[in-house]
C-alpha cells in the first residue's frame, strides 16, 4: 500500500470517530442513541441517558428491557418519552407545559410535571400515575 493510501485510510478513520462523537454528544451521554436533534431512539442492548437542549420539541424512545433517564429543556415547548418497555425510567419535565410520559407499570418517576399537560400513564394499561406536587410515580 503507497503513503498516500495509508494517509486516507487515516482521514476516513478519522473522519467516522467524529461522526460517532457528534452523534454520541448530540443526545445525552449514552453510545447507544441514534439522534437527530432532540429526537433520540436508544437501541439494546445498552443504559439511555438522553439531555435535550435548546427550543426544539424533546422526543426520545427508549430501549425495551433497559434503564432509561432523560432530560428536557426547559425552553421546549413539549417533551415525549416513550418508557413503557423499559426496566426503570426518570424523566425531569422541566417545567415545559406539555409532558407526556409513557412509563413501566413500576419503576417510574417523572418530576417537574404539573397541570393539564402533564400527561403520565403506567403499564400496558395506560392507568394513571400517582401525583405529589409536580412528581408523578408508577408503582
Amino acid at each position: 500500500m503507497s503513503a498516500g493510501g495509508a494517509r486516507r485510510l487515516t482521514l476516513e478513520g478519522m473522519r467516522a470517530l467524529i461522526l460517532v462523537s457528534v452523534l454520541a454528544a448530540a443526545c445525552g451521554s449514552s453510545t447507544s442513541e441514534v439522534c437527530n436533534g432532540n429526537d433520540c431512539v436508544c437501541e439494546t442492548p445498552d443504559p439511555c441517558t438522553a439531555g435535550c437542549s435548546g427550543p426544539e420539541a424533546c422526543n426520545v424512545q427508549c430501549a425495551p428491557s433497559e434503564p432509561c433517564a432523560v432530560d428536557c429543556s426547559a425552553d421546549a415547548p413539549s417533551c415525549h418519552v416513550e418508557c413503557s418497555d423499559t426496566s426503570a425510567c426518570n424523566v425531569d419535565c422541566a417545567g415545559v407545559e406539555e409532558c407526556h410520559v409513557t412509563c413501566p407499570d413500576g419503576a417510574c418517576t417523572v418530576t417537574n410535571c404539573s397541570g393539564a399537560g402533564c400527561v403520565v400513564s403506567c403499564g400496558l394499561l395506560g392507568g394513571a400515575g400517582t401525583h405529589n406536587g409536580s412528581t408523578v410515580t408508577c408503582q
